[in-house]
């Protein structure tokens, strides 16, 4: 055997070698990023998991809060309707205020400014003398 093909031999096995080593390298970084893209799914699905329990509690506080605003929602239109029933009491049918309501401030007032039916009659003290 000649030094030439000796060295054609060395070259082509060098050249082998070197696509080998090429072709593993390849190799490692598939795998290198292929765990990486697995450890990021695994990072999503976790993401995934935690966004959903949120998700889950955000609505049945939101289903709570509904509930509360429509039970004030109903208790404000009871109150309204209670007010508006002793204002209605108290309103005669041409809106004027009725004498006869027993809370009627106007009638009230026109008994703290009238004498009164005791005043008409002589009191005591004007039947002495």
């Amino acid at each position: 055997m000649s030094t030439t093909s000796f060295e054609s031999a060395l070259k082509s096995l060098d050249a082998s070698l070197g696509q080998l080593e090429a072709a593993a390298q390849r190799k490692l970084d598939l795998e290198r990023r292929r765990g990486d893209l697995e450890t990021e799914l695994a990072i999503m699905q976790d993401d995934r998991s935690r966004l959903a329990t949120d998700l889950d509690g955000t609505l049945s506080r939101l289903r709570r809060v509904e509930g509360a605003a429509d039970e004030a929602v109903r208790r404000l239109d009871r109150a309204m309707l209670a007010i508006s029933a002793v204002l209605g009491d108290e309103l005669g049918q041409d809106g004027k205020i009725d004498p006869d309501a027993p809370d009627d401030v106007s009638r009230l007032d026109d008994q703290e400014t009238d004498d009164g039916p005791g005043d008409d009659a002589p009191s005591s003290h004007d039947k002495e003398r």
